[in-house]
Parts: structure tokens; sequence; C-alpha cells
């Protein structure tokens, strides 16, 4: 099986559209069109995205087969809320600063609270002396 339509059966699986896809990793719609026409192949930071975003390994971008360490299948609920937490993961990574481009300060400094505050919802987690939840 070739890339390009490993990609689009991914794509199918996962309800994803090109777009949704690209805005997710970092890429340009047209790139992605690309992979898709077979005309491209992503390069190795790509593959690694797209092996994030959809759960699977690199060798299995590549070939289609699974490994025999594989993960069994996850439910569907985590698979999507992995997929947008990945999609967030390189909007916010160094990789990708243009995808943050379109946030407001405002809304940066609402993200860095949220995720301040999952950490301090963790079990163990030291509570700061003096800190009202106004300030990350």
């Amino acid at each position: 099986m070739e890339f390009k339509d490993i990609l689009i059966s991914l794509l199918n699986q996962q309800n994803k559209t090109v777009y949704r896809l690209s805005k997710d990793i970092g890429v340009s719609p047209s790139l992605v069109g690309y992979w898709k026409k077979g005309e491209k192949t992503p390069s190795i930071v790509n593959m690694q995205k797209l092996a994030d975003y959809f759960g699977v390994s690199v060798d299995y971008l590549l070939t289609g087969e699974k490994s025999p360490e594989t993960d069994p299948p996850r439910d569907p609920e985590e698979a999507e809320i992995d997929s947008q937490i990945t999609g967030i993961k390189y909007a916010l990574s160094s990789l990708d600063r243009d995808a943050i481009g379109d946030l407001t300060i405002g809304e940066k400094k609402d993200v860095l609270k949220f995720i301040n505050f999952l950490k301090s919802q963790r079990p163990g987690a030291k509570k700061k002396e003096g800190n009202s939840g106004d300030n990350p």
C-alpha cells in the first residue's frame, strides 16, 4: 500500500478533512493535498507529526502494516481527545509559531492559565500560596 492510500484511509477512518489535518499539524492544505495525490512525500518531521496525530507508527504510515508492538485499539473518544491535544501541542510548539499567530494576547494568557490549572489539579501538586488563580 502506498503512503497516499494510507493517508486517505486514516483521514476517512478518523473523519478528518485535509484542511483540519493541515491546521492541526501546522502545514498548508496544499501540501497535504500533494501528499494525498502522491505528488510529494512528507519530511521526516512531518511524517512524525502525522504518526502522532493519527496515533500510528511511522512504519505504519510507510508500509500500512502494524508492527507487533502496536498498542491495542483505543477508545474512539480518547483518540479524538488525543488528536485535538496533538493539534494544540503543534500549534503551540516552536515548530509552528504561525499557528498561534491568530490568537490575541488575552487568548494566549488564557491558554497558559488553563494549562497551569490542569497541572495544579494533579494528585500531589503543590499549591502556590497567595495565588488567587488570576495569574498563570
